[in-house]
């Protein structure tokens, strides 16, 4: 199995080989939102900064998420968690 492929399975629960962290999380996430990003790219990001070990106020990115979405949450965070975010199919690459 190659790196790329155990991310996409699971990228908050399978180990991995290397390590890198994503900053200023919570204005990516409001970023992404003003910019019209779908659900499923927000739970992108919220998939690697779950994989972060920069400090991330959680409630105010959810709270972000809330906003714009009011029922969304849930959904993004089952996406991010499950990695489902990063499959292809349905058109996807």
């Amino acid at each position: 199995m190659r790196i790329g492929e155990a991310m996409i399975a699971a990228p908050a629960l399978l180990p991995c080989p290397f390590h890198s962290s994503l900053m200023c999380v919570e204005d990516t996430i409001e970023n992404e939102i003003a910019q019209g990003c779908t659900q499923r790219s927000i739970a992108m990001t919220y998939a690697l900064a779950l994989q972060s070990t920069w400090k991330t106020d959680w409630p105010r990115v959810n709270a972000a998420i809330t906003k714009r979405w009011p029922n969304g949450l849930e959904r993004i965070k089952r996406m991010a968690w499950s990695g489902s975010c990063f499959a292809s199919g349905r058109g996807r690459p």
